[in-house]
């Protein structure tokens, strides 16, 4: 089977995962909607609908300003079916070109049960690069991803992801790459840690979405990578009155660090 790599990069930001226990509640009567998270290259403004939840977000990130959108969209019952997706390229001759990509997303009566995402490395271009996955769910928690990707030579491979939790707090993720039938040696193991404070980003979306996505009601404090290292880091964050951040420090094993700043409604 063809190596192939699939390279979408809108921004790397603050992700949280699921958890009940240690959590913060949030301050009686305070309610806040969170309007952006920034960083001196990079930032995340978003837009909420009718239902409360995120209908648009735009990022903009690099010292070119460069800025994209997702475009969230609602069934009746309040569940993304669809994510519209779009930003820019830039060309070695210094111009830009569109990028789109489209993620439509399958439920039954226990939740979000597949998603279809295509994308387009140009607009108006036929080829695309196709990812179709199928979630896997035990005592209300993801437990299993299944994704099969077909890029736009029509190289294709299977990763089948793993999740493990303690008192229903993910703690690891582990990817293993699966051919002919059987798992090829060797896999991919993330893991995290939290703080105990309130994460602004669970709200954004349904729970149905928040479950695939890893977002839940605490922060990460530390991300590890035993395949790539210096994609690891660790969050130091500043808290406001109400347990919300207002400030988070993220140093990368490699060095770098980034200040991310938020901003409430």
């Amino acid at each position: 089977m063809k190596k192939i790599v699939t390279v979408f990069v809108l921004i790397i930001a603050l992700v949280s995962c699921n958890s009940s226990d240690d959590q913060v509640n949030p301050v009686e009567n305070v309610s806040k909607k969170l309007k952006s998270i920034k960083s001196s290259t990079s930032g995340r403004i978003f837009e909420y609908g009718a239902n409360n939840f995120i209908t648009k977000e735009y990022i903009n990130y690099g010292v070119d300003g460069i800025v994209g959108s997702l475009e969230y969209v609602y069934n009746s019952k309040n569940q993304i079916i669809e994510i519209k997706q779009q930003n820019k390229n830039k060309e070695v001759d210094g111009t830009f070109r569109d990028f789109i990509g489209n993620t439509t997303y399958q439920y039954d009566n226990n939740g979000l049960i597949s998603s279809s995402y295509q994308y387009y490395k140009y607009k108006n271009e036929q080829d695309s690069t196709r990812i179709e996955t199928v979630y896997e769910y035990n005592n209300g928690n993801l437990v299993k991803k299944i994704e099969e990707t077909t890029d736009t030579f029509n190289n294709y491979y299977n990763i089948h992801t793993f999740y493990t939790y303690t008192n229903n707090k993910l703690i690891s993720a582990e990817s293993k790459l699966f051919e002919n039938g059987v798992y090829i040696p060797g896999s991919k193991i993330v893991s995290y840690t939290y703080d105990t404070k309130i994460n602004p980003e669970y709200s954004l979306f349904p729970k149905s979405y928040v479950m695939i996505k890893g977002y839940d009601v605490n922060n990460i404090i530390s991300y590890f990578d035993d395949k790539n290292p210096n994609a690891s880091y660790d969050n130091v964050f500043e808290y406001d009155k109400d347990n919300f951040p207002n400030k988070t420090s993220t140093t990368y094993k490699n060095g770098n660090e980034i200040e991310y700043f938020y901003e409430y409604q």
